[in-house]
């Protein structure tokens, strides 16, 4: 019943737990951070990320995948995709 959002940044806080994490971020910046954000991100919890050119989505979704994500959904626009993950640790 209620949401809170907090403005975060893996390069300044590792502190905090959540069960939504967003990023409009290109694809080496979401890659890099696939790892680190794991411990952020409660079972079952989702990353939506977004701000990828369609011909890296492919490389995303590897690491994503790699880490523990799983993509849910796929979202495709004008070049851009957005990847909806689930993590299942």
């Amino acid at each position: 019943n209620v949401i809170r959002a907090v403005e975060g940044n893996l390069l300044e806080s590792t502190d905090g737990v959540c069960e939504v994490c967003v990023a409009n971020i290109i694809a080496d910046v979401i890659c890099m951070f696939a790892k680190p954000l794991i411990p952020h991100i409660v079972e079952g919890g989702l990353f939506i990320c977004s701000g990828i050119i369609d011909t890296r989505a492919h490389e995303v979704e590897a690491a994503l995948k790699k880490n523990g994500l799983t993509v849910t959904r796929k979202r495709e626009k004008n070049g851009w995709v957005a990847l909806e993950a689930k993590l299942t640790k």
